[in-house]
């Protein structure tokens, strides 16, 4: 029997994954799974910081195509993909 907190809802998590309890909750965001697409991606360790924003920049862009047509979602993606960029910049 698992435990589930009281007033916890079983939810998906984005990239798919889904939380039946909060103990499962907080190690899929320790995994970088969150629930909002366009907060900056997270990559696992191992990779320079470097590295990292050029893959983020990179998985922005997919979705700024894959959502082309919704301006709201395209217009949140842009700015965290010009975040990303500056960022790059600072570290050349």
């Amino acid at each position: 029997m698992v435990f589930k907190m009281k007033g916890f809802k079983a939810h998906n998590m984005y990239k798919t994954e889904k939380a039946n309890t909060y103990k499962e909750h907080l190690a899929l965001e320790k995994k970088g799974y969150d629930h909002n697409p366009y907060k900056k991606l997270t990559d696992p360790p191992g990779r320079s910081k470097k590295e990292e924003i050029k893959h983020d920049i990179s998985e922005l862009k997919k979705e700024i195509n894959k959502h082309s047509d919704k301006p709201n979602i395209v217009k949140k993606l842009k700015k965290a993909l010009n975040e990303n960029q500056e960022q790059l910049e600072r570290l050349k």
